[in-house]
């Protein structure tokens, strides 16, 4: 018999022929490639976000694009990519990076006017940001067995903590500064590990792209999660686990 294991978390959605009931080889691939291509398209995030930050386009956008437009335009993209769940993988990339493009121009409207006004908090969220992608590229092609993750925050998590603690230490970063920027990454962390986990049992093996635009679209979606806690059952399930 089985080891057993509580639902700790509400349970994914799951669809048949899902990545996860392929084997554990399987399993492994997909996650890697969902994984790898996610933090890879994330440069593109912050390249456009860098391109909107320019001072010469940061000057087109003001004459030539009204920020409640951009508003609009961000919300009408978001919804759109969230509806388009299961639409083919052209269609769902074309809308990401449309999304992309639109969301990045209008958060450089703001992300312009904080980098002014905190400079170092802003540089060191990034910089942090792209230590914690990395070290998550790296254990997701390091690690051959953590279908789950957990080890991914487990050993990434200290890994933030301490740049944290050494930018805090080497610069005049205030203790309330490096402690929001923990705050938020680790929910950043959580959410990526977590949201990985569900996309192996909602997507099929041949669905790489559209697990990995389920990443950016489930950030709408999380906002859910305390309700899916509540419909959980009053008492514990037990789930015999394959292993």
């Amino acid at each position: 018999m089985g080891s057993i294991v509580a639902p700790i978390f509400p349970e994914p959605v799951t669809v048949s022929g899902n990545a996860a009931d392929q084997g554990h080889f399987t399993a492994v691939r997909y996650i890697r490639a969902v994984g790898t291509l996610h933090l890879l398209s994330l440069l593109l995030v912050a390249g456009a976000l860098r391109l909107w930050l320019e001072p010469a386009v940061q000057a087109w956008l003001a004459a030539t694009i009204d920020a409640e437009l951009l508003y609009i335009l961000t919300i009408v993209l978001c919804l759109g990519l969230t509806l388009s769940r299961e639409r083919p993988a052209w269609a769902q990339s074309l809308i990401l990076l449309a999304t992309i493009a639109v969301v990045t121009a209008w958060g450089s409207l703001f992300a312009s006017l904080m980098h002014d006004s905190f400079p170092l908090f802003v540089n060191a969220f990034a910089a942090a940001f792209l230590i914690q992608a990395g070290a998550l590229l790296v254990y997701l092609w390091a690690s051959r067995r953590d279908l789950s993750l957990f080890g991914a925050f487990v050993l990434v998590w200290p890994v933030t903590c301490s740049f944290l603690v050494g930018a805090a230490a080497l610069s005049e970063m205030s203790f309330s500064e490096g402690l929001t920027l923990l705050v938020v990454l680790t929910g950043m962390l959580f959410y990526w590990v977590y949201d990985i986990a569900m996309v192996l049992r909602r997507r099929r093996p041949n669905e790489v792209v559209a697990g990995a635009v389920d990443l950016y679209r489930d950030v709408f979606n999380f906002v859910g999660l305390p309700v899916r806690f509540m419909r959980m059952p009053k008492t514990i399930r037990r789930i015999p686990a394959p292993w």
